[in-house]
């Protein structure tokens, strides 16, 4: 196999790389780096979740600081109102305004 690379090597022209095969690899490895890179595997998927999920709370609070940002100044917010609440009220403001 050598041989056939190394002769299309100038009509190719990049040098192939010939690696030994991913069994022999991992045969000299010990399990237990084994077992601590499918733990280290598990952990990254955890925390891409843990991710996704942060960065959808955040999402939905930016927009409840720009709902916030965007009601009159004279209005009073109860400790009891909701977002969407809230959001309503700023859709009755902003169509009041246009009226």
């Amino acid at each position: 196999m050598r041989q056939y690379l190394s002769s299309v090597q100038h009509i190719v022209g990049q040098q192939a790389i010939i690696r030994a095969s991913r069994v022999a690899d991992t045969a000299a490895v010990p399990t237990s780096f084994i077992e601590e890179l499918e733990t280290l595997r598990s952990k990254v998927d955890e925390l891409s979740e843990e991710r996704t999920t942060l960065r959808t709370e955040l999402n939905e609070q930016i927009a409840e600081v720009n709902i916030l940002r965007a009601l009159p100044l004279e209005r009073n917010v109860e400790a009891g109102e909701t977002v969407s609440s809230l959001a309503f009220s700023f859709v009755r403001c902003c169509t009041d305004a246009i009226s």
